[in-house]
């Protein structure tokens, strides 16, 4: 799949949509094409479906990089999400190793889709591949109070928002995304944060018991949804700072 424009790519999701059955789903969307390597790894924010990618899409202009970026999605709101964090996550890695068979590999991920990339980053290197990078997007580890939260008023704020149908989908991914407890990551990390994100739940977000290799922290404009959206080209141009700072040392 190719989609060099955002109304190409929403296209294209579309199209594969109306087209494809869930067990296609798996299969990524080429969000700014490219033949070289390495690729940049996206897993979509929000409730996980590939209509997330669409951020991805508009902060591509924004990078000044050629990187190619394909990202990952759990299909649609009309479509069941995988039932099982493991299942998502070894999907994605098989998905992720059609495109790219070897490292150094670059993973992103925003919001609740972090989890998913850091499992994912966390595995590749415990097979002994590079990754040259993990970049989480105001993304909070995981914890008991999430899952709290998410089953109580949570899931009663997404049905309101998407009825009860998608929110009963939506909740099984949640519920299965932060129902994980990460292991440790050896690689190096950046981690974009928003001021309300840190205030609230410390510089890292929670992380630091989990790393065991550089990180760094970058504060951005705005708040967990207007920095990706409204804030969009000074997060881009912050992440095209970071993927330079990756290349140069590749």
């Amino acid at each position: 799949f190719q989609a060099p424009t955002i109304r190409q790519l929403a296209a294209q999701i579309e199209d594969r949509r109306r087209a494809a059955g869930f067990e296609n789903c798996g299969a990524l969307i080429e969000i700014q094409p490219g033949d070289s390597l390495p690729v940049l790894f996206a897993t979509a924010g929000g409730v996980g479906v590939e209509e997330e990618l669409l951020l991805y899409g508009a902060l591509a202009p924004h990078l000044q990089c050629d990187l190619p970026i394909a990202g990952f999605g759990s299909g649609s709101l009309d479509e069941q999400p995988p039932s099982n964090f493991e299942a998502l996550v070894e999907r994605n890695l098989t998905e992720l190793r059609k495109r790219q068979p070897a490292g150094p590999y670059i993973i992103i991920g925003e919001c609740i889709s972090g989890v998913v990339a850091f499992e994912m980053a966390r595995r590749l290197a415990e097979a002994g591949e590079q990754v040259a990078r993990l970049i989480l997007l105001d993304a909070k580890c995981p914890d008991e109070s999430d899952l709290e939260w998410q089953r109580g008023r949570g899931f009663k704020e997404l049905e309101e928002i998407q009825g009860l149908d998608r929110a009963r989908k939506i909740q099984s991914y949640y519920l299965n995304v932060l129902g994980h407890h990460p292991g440790a990551f050896e690689g190096p990390v950046d981690m974009v944060v928003v001021k309300e994100s840190r205030d609230r739940f410390g510089e890292t977000l929670g992380w630091r018991p989990h790393l065991r290799g550089a990180y760094r922290v970058h504060l951005v404009p705005g708040d967990h949804d207007s920095y990706i959206r409204e804030h969009n080209v000074d997060l881009a141009k912050r992440l095209g700072a970071i993927l330079a700072d990756v290349l140069a040392t590749l």
